[in-house]
């Protein structure tokens, strides 16, 4: 009953995602309860082959649908147009991943062309964000961004494919 429960509170909580801490508190189970339900669960999910994961990302448990969906997910309708990225967004958001961070100028000498339009399709797709330096407001990647990739940390990006490219 507990597990789903989790399950239930995991589904509500979305893209935030919830952290075991959260999650006890609110069953009024202990947190090695907690962990291991969501173990079982995570085990539940891959043995009976469901179109959902759970995932641990920056200390916070969520659903997310398989990698290997992503290409029927983004036939949805409302899905297509948000979730794919066009070249330019692709290039834009790797130069950021792996050079931030970087400033508006110096990601445009990298890319050769003006990138205003761009960092802010970005920056509202929550992928990117501008902070405040010595030299002006410069831009890193969000946790939006990782979590987008399925990634756990920016040290993973070395070793995974971006595939966001609009055909």
């Amino acid at each position: 009953m507990v597990k789903a429960l989790l399950e239930g509170l995991l589904f509500a909580a979305g893209e935030a995602g919830v952290t075991k801490e959260e999650l006890s508190a609110i069953t009024k189970e202990g947190c090695s309860k907690i962990a291991s339900l969501l173990k079982d669960l995570e085990q539940d999910f891959k043995v009976s082959r469901r179109g959902i994961q759970l995932k641990l990302f920056h200390n916070k448990y969520l659903l997310t649908t398989l990698p290997e969906h992503h290409s029927y997910i983004t036939k949805l309708p409302h899905i297509r147009d948000s979730s794919l990225l066009s070249r330019a967004a692709l290039e834009t958001l790797a130069i950021i991943a792996y050079k931030q961070p970087l400033s508006k100028e110096k990601l445009e000498q990298l890319r050769g062309i003006r990138s205003s339009r761009t960092l802010k399709t970005l920056a509202e797709k929550k992928l990117i964000m501008a902070t405040d330096s010595e030299q002006g407001p410069v831009y890193h990647t969000t946790d939006t961004f990782l979590n987008y990739l399925g990634l756990s940390s920016l040290n993973d990006l070395k070793e995974t494919a971006l595939p966001l490219v609009k055909e």
